[in-house]
């Protein structure tokens, strides 16, 4: 008994022992499951390596290709409505790339749409915007581009490129301290010597990336290995304004057949990379790759080749993207015929100008764009003559405003007086709006837009054409009033009227001679003086349109001296 006693006694001593081993065992096991899985995402080698000799180095560059308005407008692309019309959300593609680049320092990604990005900024929290700063200084994240939006290169006019491209620009000196330094013209229908020289060269790009080209000139430039080259468009400046430039040797901007890991839009088997199941495929997949390496290589010259990684509103789940391409480059890199690698636009022609190729050259435009025999894209050169003239009439307008805030003495770059006109503006320049290819829907929203916008500057405009007057000691202002208060207000008289006090009047309607304030005005007897801007900087000779009504004597017109 007494050694029973002992017994039991040890026992239960020794009974919290191994209870305390086996919670420590237990510990240790979380411990190292915790650690497999905190170390998951960067468990693939996807450091750059040197580059050696002979082999063929492949740059991947992730991207996405959002349009600020085609099938849905704008705002529904990026907040991710109107899913029965396209499944898009890209606010929710830059939240998942921010998030899943900080994951592995490797990886990178380019982004272009400034349209969009400043919209994700605006409701982005301060942790994120620091997280994309960060992501920024590290070369992770980076812009090319750097507009509002894409333009088009035939249907927009320059000074609208010019300005949404500043905007865009603007936005990222103001939030990054940043200057993209590459051109990304992969959609619109065709590219202008325009494009290359003032929004290429002139711009500060070092290199250009062209997406859609002619399918003769494409096919041609593929044997010759002339899918790179040094642009030299105009006549006039010669090859002192000559920039890189890159034509995309598949005609579009995809990546190469089945490596897209976007399962919403792609059919694409991913990397399965664990032999205890099924279907496992690395070997395979490793020779698809590679295979698609050497066929692209053959189309330009060197040792270094561009794939871009991505399409239309693509990498909604940039977690599935990333995964892969991690493992893609783990296991192709144990081959010895390529080094592959995340990589950006600008590392990509810095490591092509190093190789020393003497490129051919290029001079005129890419007009007109043909993606198949009797398929020209020419017809949205006057597709939607109306839109096409309200957006020019609208940057014109937006220039005056300018002027005359400056000359208000506001500064341009602190005063949201034409916020509105400004964004709306920049997105009309994309290649799906001035050239008519949108959904009526969205035509009719780009429109809604321009107007809101010129309301607020049509104000910024009436007052500074009084200060004009009144400084310059002109006739006083109060002469211009309407013939009545209820002119202003009855339908249809003046979408532009100023407010309520203000003396100046808009004729937006003169495009079908209508102008309410001047016909009822002449109706009833009344003069009024019409104050007519030049915002050019040469002088100009145009004839001045002025609607009256019906009166029993003939209008008589006096010059500013009251002579006639």
């Amino acid at each position: 008994r007494e050694r029973e006693r002992e017994r039991d006694a040890m026992m239960a001593v020794e009974a919290p022992r191994k209870s305390f081993a086996a919670a420590l065992g237990l510990l240790a096991l979380l411990a190292l499951l915790h650690n497999a899985v905190a170390k998951d995402p960067v468990c693939y080698d996807t450091a750059p390596k040197p580059r050696p000799a002979g082999v063929l180095n492949v740059h991947l560059v992730c991207h996405t290709h959002d349009d600020v308005g085609w099938l849905k407008n704008v705002d529904e692309y990026f907040v991710g409505s109107r899913q029965d019309i396209y499944k898009a959300g890209v606010g929710y593609i830059i939240d998942s790339v921010v998030q899943n680049l900080q994951e592995n320092p490797d990886r990178t990604f380019v982004y272009v749409e400034m349209a969009f990005f400043s919209r994700w900024w605006d409701e982005a929290s301060e942790k994120q915007r620091e997280a994309a700063r960060t992501l920024v200084k590290n070369k992770q994240l980076t812009f090319a581009n750097g507009g509002w939006c894409m333009h088009d290169e035939a249907a927009a006019h320059f000074v609208g490129m010019i300005d949404q491209t500043t905007r865009g620009h603007r936005f990222l000196m103001e939030n990054f301290g940043y200057v993209p330094k590459t051109g990304w013209q992969l959609d619109p229908f065709g590219h202008s010597a325009t494009q290359a020289y003032l929004l290429g060269h002139d711009l500060g790009f070092d290199a250009m990336v062209l997406g859609r080209s002619d399918h003769v000139d494409l096919e041609k430039r593929k044997l010759e290995k002339g899918m790179e080259m040094l642009w030299s468009p105009s006549v006039t400046f010669g090859e002192s304004k000559t920039i890189l430039t890159q034509i995309r040797p598949d005609g579009n901007y995809q990546p190469p057949p089945c490596f897209c890991f976007d399962f919403e839009k792609c059919k694409c088997d991913p990397f399965q990379d664990d032999e205890n199941l099924e279907d496992y495929n690395v070997e395979q997949r490793v020779e698809e790759f590679i295979e698609q390496a050497i066929l692209y290589n053959n189309t330009v010259l060197g040792d270094d080749i561009l794939f871009l990684m991505g399409s239309d509103f693509q990498w909604e789940n940039a977690h599935v993207w990333y995964k892969n391409l991690d493992k893609l480059i783990h296991y192709v890199n144990k081959d010895p015929r390529v080094n592959v690698f995340y990589s950006t636009p600008e590392d990509y022609f810095q490591a092509k100008r190093n190789s020393n190729i003497t490129f051919p050259r290029k001079t005129d435009d890419f007009f007109p764009y043909s993606d198949g025999w009797h398929s020209y894209w020419t017809g949205y050169f006057t597709s939607r003559p109306t839109s096409k003239h309200y957006a020019y009439i609208m940057t014109s307008l937006l220039q005056s405003a300018r002027q005359f805030e400056y000359y208000q003495g506001s500064s341009l770059k602190d005063s949201d007086a034409l916020l509105n006109l400004e964004n709306a503006v920049g997105i009309v320049m994309h290649h799906d709006a001035i050239t008519g290819t949108e959904r009526q829907a969205v035509a009719d929203d780009y429109a809604f837009r321009l107007h809101r916008g010129s309301v607020s500057a049509v104000s910024v405009i009436n007052e500074g054409l009084k200060q004009v007057l009144s400084r310059s000691g002109e006739a006083p202002v109060g002469a211009i009033v309407p013939a009545g208060p209820e002119i202003l207000t009855r339908p249809g008289s003046s979408a532009h009227a100023a407010s309520s006090g203000a003396d100046f009047v808009q004729c937006p309607l003169l495009n079908v001679s209508s102008c309410a304030f001047t016909e009822d005005s002449s109706k009833a007897g009344q003069n009024f003086q019409v104050a007519v801007y030049n915002n050019m900087a040469q002088t100009r000779t145009d004839h001045v349109h002025v609607p009256i009504g019906r009166t029993s004597s003939p209008p008589a017109v006096f010059d500013g001296e009251l002579k006639p």
